[in-house]
């Protein structure tokens, strides 16, 4: 009877050490696991937005290049369909635009009708060019001294679709630059260039 009471006890305590196992197992992470995972995980995201942040300029960047150079087609190809004047005036300052139908040849009255009003380049875009870039670029002659070369800020389009000659440069906050530009006075012909980094006056035709 003593050796089946002992028996009877060891297997007691064995039972309550396998429940003892099971229930850890079944209990999940540690508090110091789930830190650890958290801090690796913040230290990868970490690092994947420090190597994501450059590119995601730049994603940005051609983003507005196309939306800017979109409008100012639109405004070509309505002037035409409708033989009215159009413009799209740049608020320089404000990192905006505006397409105006005009009825003056000023194109800043009552009468005329706005049809695409303030549309805002996307966050950390503005108007301008890296310092010390050369232009026009179809053929750089000389510094860059204004982010619109269009007269008064206008880019604008006859019925005819001929255009006034000019070029918006607009840049991201690591200096990347583009520029959209009519490339030909006598068809509206708009361009979209990019400067290749590490250079001022070597301009790549991506459009």
């Amino acid at each position: 009877m003593a050796g089946l009471a002992t028996f009877t006890i060891v297997r007691k305590e064995e039972d309550t050490m396998s429940i003892k196992l099971s229930l850890r197992e079944k209990s999940g992470f540690t508090l110091v696991e789930i830190l650890l995972v958290a801090v690796i995980i913040g230290i990868t995201a970490s690092i994947s937005f420090s190597f994501m942040k450059p590119w995601l300029a730049l994603y940005r960047l051609k983003i507005a290049v196309r939306q800017v150079a979109a409008d100012m087609q639109l405004a070509r190809l309505r002037a035409v369909s409708t033989n009215d004047r159009y413009r799209v005036v740049f608020d320089v300052n404000n990192n905006q635009y505006d397409l105006k139908k005009c009825v003056t040849d000023d194109c800043d009255t009552a009468n005329d009708t706005v049809e695409k009003d303030n549309q805002e380049l996307p966050k950390g875009i503005v108007f301008g060019y890296k310092s010390g870039a050369q232009g026009p670029p179809g053929g750089p002659t000389g510094a860059i001294t204004d982010s619109v070369t269009f007269s008064s800020d206008r880019a604008s389009f006859s019925p005819k679709g001929t255009a006034g000659q000019g070029t918006v440069y607009i840049k991201n906050e690591n200096d990347d630059t583009v520029a959209v530009t009519v490339a030909e006075t006598s068809t509206g012909l708009i361009r979209l260039y990019h400067l290749k980094p590490g250079t001022t006056n070597d301009w790549e035709q991506i459009s």
